[in-house]
């Protein structure tokens, strides 16, 4: 069993609740706890979980209203009666005349357009949404350390765990390059370590209320410079922002998973 790093909040059963402290440890991609299973825990003072689901009126702009706007314009606002009784009074209405038919289809035109006065192509169907998917759910919390006894140990542990989880376990000085010919050189098949020579940071999880959030990764940190500190510069408190996000978009089965704790 790992460490457990974190403020002193009293004895088990006589202090702070314990699903009001949030607990993070380290996972690998399918969530299962890492051996050394290290732990920060903290209370949240403030925490969202932060779902978008992408829905989208893909037939919004297949309507009349989009494809012929200027004519569907004329026709819901009376204007094309109105000018096509107006081209109609070019021609004579006298059925001898041989322009009479004008007259007459230009009128047909106009009773059938003022129909169309107040109506437009908007339906139901044009409104339709439609699901196009969904990105990793967000997890912004903020977690509160301070010291009871021992700045070092209750804030600065902790905190500093964080950042090691956040950060690259293992960042190459050399490049890429320089690794793959400096093996040709020497007559070797490439390494394939020296390709992707770096490690990216840990995935975690997250512990809060009765429910367990994994895997997730850490996508950003930080807390103020600017605080309380002991006269050999430990912080004797500070509140840490961390947005965590799941390793991959959920599903109904993993929420109601992370519902088992």
């Amino acid at each position: 069993m790992g460490a457990m790093l974190t403020s002193e909040w009293g004895a088990e059963g006589s202090g702070l609740n314990k699903h009001l402290i949030a607990k993070i440890y380290p996972v690998d991609d399918k969530g299962n706890p890492e051996t050394d299973k290290t732990t920060v825990a903290a209370p949240l003072t403030d925490g969202n979980l932060d779902l978008t689901l992408n829905w989208q009126s893909a037939f919004e702009n297949s309507g009349t209203d989009s494809k012929l706007p200027s004519i569907s314009q004329l026709l819901q606002s009376g204007q094309a009666s109105a000018m096509l009784n107006l081209m109609a009074g070019f021609f004579p209405n006298d059925k001898d005349s041989p322009m009479a038919v004008f007259n007459d289809t230009f009128q047909k035109a106009a009773q059938q357009a003022e129909k169309l006065t107040g109506s437009t192509g908007i339906t139901k169907l044009n409104s339709r949404q439609v699901f196009t998917g969904l990105p990793p759910i967000k997890i912004p919390i903020t977690l509160y350390f301070r010291a009871w006894a021992n700045p070092q140990k209750e804030v600065e542990a902790p905190i500093n765990q964080l950042f090691a989880w956040a950060l690259p376990q293992e960042l190459a000085n050399t490049s890429v390059l320089s690794g793959l010919l400096e093996d040709l050189q020497k007559g070797k098949v490439p390494d394939l370590e020296k390709i992707f020579p770096s490690k990216i940071p840990k995935f975690v999880a997250l512990e809060y209320g009765g429910r367990t959030y994994k895997p997730l990764v850490i996508e950003s940190i930080g807390h103020p410079l600017v605080l309380p500190r002991s006269k050999d510069g430990a912080m004797l408190s500070a509140s840490v922002q961390l947005t965590l996000a799941t390793l991959e978009a959920w599903g109904k089965a993993d929420y109601m998973g992370s519902l088992k704790g």
